[in-house]
């Protein structure tokens, strides 16, 4: 295929980019998009993900992510050789193995509330199709045998505010939910980090513009909140809750970072020379595509 990129669009280690599009789409379907977060993600994480040691640039970016940071509990499993040690993968879930599912008990739990609340519409959808919620899809995965993050990275988009049949399972609730579900399941159990990923608005209207702006208020300051989101992991509600979640620990979890701060890690980490076969003008007209985006 004939390299697309060009100054506005610039596609950095374009083969592997190929290589890893799902069968039936072309590279043009990600460029074409303006609003898409979908090339950012792509040129700043792969970016990243040659650099090792991971905690040199990514130890910063959870310190970023949480100003909390250094009260966390589990701080230490987020130092050193842990991250150093962990797997990073960018869109799994859907397009890629491993695929992240709802936990069983939403599927239960939910079935119950829509037969009560949407009965004849649930009754006749249910025939066609098995299950309420497929497989979550998850823009960056980190993943160390004591830590699971989820980054879901936004640009000129929201955040999602529902799924086929449930109007009221926001983007961030249900990564909190799948992502919580997976870490319990792994063996060691891990502890579970949410951030999102935005760039950083200037004023307050265009901050309340965004409905994730709200949702990250609400989650992280009011547990309950989130709570009431996700009532089938709250055994005081759903007696039947296998894999219950901490929403107070939870709430210190949920992090915010700025594309700003994660592009200057990837600058810092090009120029400091580590990263291979990136060369200085490739990443030249990338950093002059984040600045075109308003980014940095």
């Amino acid at each position: 295929m004939e390299n697309t990129t060009t100054w506005r669009n610039p596609v950095l280690f374009q083969k592997e980019l190929e290589d890893r599009l799902p069968e039936g789409k072309q590279l043009w379907q990600i460029l074409k998009e303006r609003r898409s977060e979908d090339l950012l993600t792509w040129n700043v994480f792969s970016t990243l993900r040659k650099s090792k040691p991971y905690s040199r640039w990514l130890l910063p970016l959870l310190k970023r992510s949480f100003a909390n940071f250094d009260d966390l509990q589990i701080q230490p499993h987020l130092l050193g050789e842990h991250l150093d040690k962990a797997t990073i993968k960018l869109w799994v879930g859907k397009r890629y193995e491993p695929t992240f599912p709802p936990p069983q008990e939403r599927e239960d739990w939910h079935r119950k509330y829509l037969e009560k609340k949407q009965g004849g519409v649930f009754r006749e959808w249910s025939k066609k199709r098995g299950k309420i919620e497929g497989s979550t899809e998850v823009d960056v995965m980190v993943r160390s045998e004591k830590v699971l993050i989820f980054i879901e990275a936004k640009y000129l988009s929201d955040i999602g505010t529902d799924v086929s049949y449930d109007p009221w399972r926001d983007q961030i609730a249900r990564n909190i939910d799948v992502g919580t579900y997976q870490a319990q399941l792994a063996e060691p159990q891990q502890e579970f980090f949410f951030v999102l990923l935005t760039p950083r608005w200037d004023n307050e209207y265009e901050q309340r513009s965004r409905l994730y702006w709200y949702k990250m208020r609400d989650y992280r300051q009011h547990p309950e909140l989130l709570r009431a989101k996700l009532p089938h992991r709250d055994p005081t509600i759903n007696p039947d809750c296998k894999y219950p979640i901490d929403f107070e620990a939870m709430a210190r979890r949920i992090g915010w970072a700025y594309w700003a701060d994660v592009i200057s890690l990837a600058d810092r980490e090009v120029k400091a020379g580590h990263v291979h076969d990136l060369s200085t003008q490739e990443w030249q007209k990338v950093m002059e595509d984040f600045q075109y985006k308003g980014l940095i």
